[in-house]
């Protein structure tokens, strides 16, 4: 069965030397190695605080809610649970996201107000969930065999030296983009900063990852995620705690059921 995480969320990496024994890797043996890192943590949980902000940096909107994930395994694909607690009037309200074992994924928005469960398609997903600047598709989980990668040389971000790789999106995924840039510490292999790119190459966003934490003393997570709009200045900020993983959820109970509970 293949290893999903959300598209926008590859950060579970366990500290490491890096590529000390290849000093020019190519692009996919640094992601793989970066998957092969973060198997074995089950699931994660987490409570969020979503900021969403205007070109001016200025506070517009706040969301508060509850993150759930289940780690792909041999018989479990990947699965996440976002259930939103404030404000009140969308309290209730939810997405779930369903791997699927051809590198699929199913979608679904519940809208408490409505008591609506809709799928969401992949023609919208490259919708704003929440009106802030993180996409349907950046909360899907992914396939890592469904891109094509290529290195794309070194630079440094926030003061650390990095990898950068381009990720081609497969046409199977029916992807908003038609590439992302990572850039990944060369010595922890953890993913600073993404660049979003549409299929006409125009630069959509990018995403910096920042505090991290270590958890079960190996696995580190970024507890503030900033989601900046290249083409409208807006930004949206998440920020994450009471973060645990190996909680010994059961994958079954991340369902339809939950989602509209």
């Amino acid at each position: 069965m293949k290893k999903f995480t959300p598209l926008f969320l590859i950060f579970f990496f366990i500290c490491t030397s890096g590529f000390a024994d290849d000093p020019h890797p190519t692009g996919f043996s640094i992601i793989k190695k970066q998957r092969d890192l973060q198997k074995g943590y089950s699931d994660f949980t987490a409570t969020g605080t979503l900021l969403l902000k205007n070109r001016e940096g200025e506070l517009d909107t706040k969301r508060m809610f509850t993150f759930t994930e289940i780690e792909s395994s041999k018989d479990v694909n990947g699965k996440i649970l976002i259930k939103i607690n404030f404000p009140p009037d969308l309290s209730g309200t939810g997405l779930l996201s369903l791997a699927q074992p051809n590198n699929q994924t199913n979608q679904y928005l519940y809208l408490s107000a409505l008591k609506q469960t809709k799928q969401i398609v992949s023609a919208a997903r490259g919708g704003r969930f929440l009106g802030s600047e993180f996409f349907y598709e950046d909360l899907v989980p992914y396939s890592w065999q469904s891109y094509d990668y290529d290195s794309q040389g070194e630079a440094t971000i926030a003061g650390r030296p990095c990898y950068i790789v381009k990720l081609i999106p497969h046409e199977t995924l029916q992807s908003l983009y038609g590439k992302i840039l990572y850039y990944i510490d060369k010595e922890k292999l953890i993913t600073l900063q993404t660049d979003f790119y549409s299929k006409k190459d125009e630069w959509i966003k990018s995403a910096s990852f920042e505090n991290h934490e270590k958890l079960a003393g190996q696995f580190l997570r970024p507890l503030k995620i900033t989601m900046l709009n290249k083409l409208t200045g807006r930004s949206s900020e998440l920020n994450l705690t009471d973060v645990k993983i190996k909680n010994g959820l059961n994958p079954d109970t991340i369902n339809l059921g939950a989602l509209e509970r």
